[in-house]
């Protein structure tokens, strides 16, 4: 896969947001791999701290928010203690998902059987996690979801989706197909998983920064559930935001 350049969303003197392209990691695993880390520094490199609050999979796409300095760091921990560092997701999820809107609360653990995938599980060994969605569109093979992850667990949009009997699609690993059939009977090949990193809430300035969909989750999108455009998925946004605590 060829990576592209990760743009700028927004800069200051203390918050950057980049938009990660499909293929790079957030943070690298080993010395010699290439990570979004890589291109923060360079495009700051006499920042304090470059401190990257969420860590998107390689397959996905979109808005990573890095803290530039300690007081950054700060005011990010405190919004995360109260449930306030806020991310938003678009997921294109498998089939014909019948409720609204809801929330996931399934704990989330090490998959014994495959040590770098996750598992909903309760035990000694889970975290809870926490995922707010709703419905943005439907079409008949797909539906077009926004998800709010309230907790950070590795993979936990991906496991809660696979869980709730919706994989996403593209998402080998957790039951999701590489290929669907489209209302017109098209066979479409869908390239990676379909989750995009939409939005970012930067805690101090109550703003918040948009990615827009790549090109690729934008064609199977108008393929498979065209009501779902990058308006759609602004106004579901505050959907999310309305749901009560579970």
């Amino acid at each position: 896969m060829r990576v592209t350049p990760a743009a700028v969303l927004y800069e200051d003197e203390r918050w950057l947001v980049l938009d990660k392209p499909a293929g790079l990691l957030t943070t690298p695993n080993g010395p010699n791999d290439r990570s979004l880390v890589d291109r923060a520094r360079a495009l700051a490199p006499r920042a304090p701290v470059l401190h990257p609050l969420s860590r998107l999979d390689a397959p996905v796409t979109g808005a990573v928010l890095f803290a530039r300095d300690e007081s950054a760091l700060r005011v990010a921990a405190e919004a995360r203690a109260a449930g306030r560092l806020h991310r938003w997701y678009a997921g294109l999820a498998t089939g014909l998902v019948e409720r609204t809107r809801g929330v996931w609360t399934w704990s989330i653990a090490v998959d014994l059987r495959r040590p770098t995938q996750r598992v909903c599980a309760e035990g000694t060994s889970s975290k809870p996690a926490e995922t707010r969605w709703t419905v943005v569109a439907r079409g008949a093979a797909a539906t077009a979801l926004s998800l709010a992850p309230v907790t950070g667990r590795t993979h936990q949009l991906r496991v809660h989706a696979a869980r709730a009997g919706h994989p996403l699609l593209g998402d080998v690993a957790y039951g999701g197909g590489k290929r669907v059939t489209s209302s017109d009977g098209a066979v479409l090949a869908v390239p990676r998983v379909m989750l995009h990193a939409r939005a970012v809430w930067l805690p101090d300035l109550g703003t918040v920064v948009e990615a827009p969909l790549p090109d690729d989750l934008r064609t199977v999108l108008a393929a498979l559930v065209p009501e779902a455009d990058e308006a759609a998925f602004s106004r579901a946004r505050t959907t999310v935001d309305e749901l009560p605590e579970p």
